[in-house]
């Protein structure tokens, strides 16, 4: 019975940590090879990326010590927003 419960757990857990890989992602992505002065200029996408990257800790962490349900946040927050500002700044 132990197993079951485990299995129930671990699987939106390891959602939320493929979440917060790609959140993890494409912040790098987003600073690598980037001078200084134009991280600068970003700063406010970055603030937005580590902001999602600490919202979506905060979930994994409610759902393990608080047992919340975190199935019923499939969102990737601010992160998808950024993702489609440089999708179109790619065009």
């Amino acid at each position: 019975m132990a197993q079951r419960q485990e299995a129930g757990t671990l699987a939106p857990l390891a959602e939320k940590d493929a979440v917060l890989v790609g959140q993890a992602e494409l912040l790098r992505s987003m600073l690598e090879g980037v001078a200084g002065d134009a991280m600068l200029a970003g700063k406010r996408e970055i603030e937005v990326g580590i902001a999602a990257i600490t919202k979506t800790l905060r979930r994994g962490r409610r759902f393990c010590c608080e047992g919340g349900d975190i199935s019923q946040d499939q969102s990737l927050g601010p992160a998808s927003s950024i993702a489609a500002r440089r999708r179109q700044t790619r065009r």
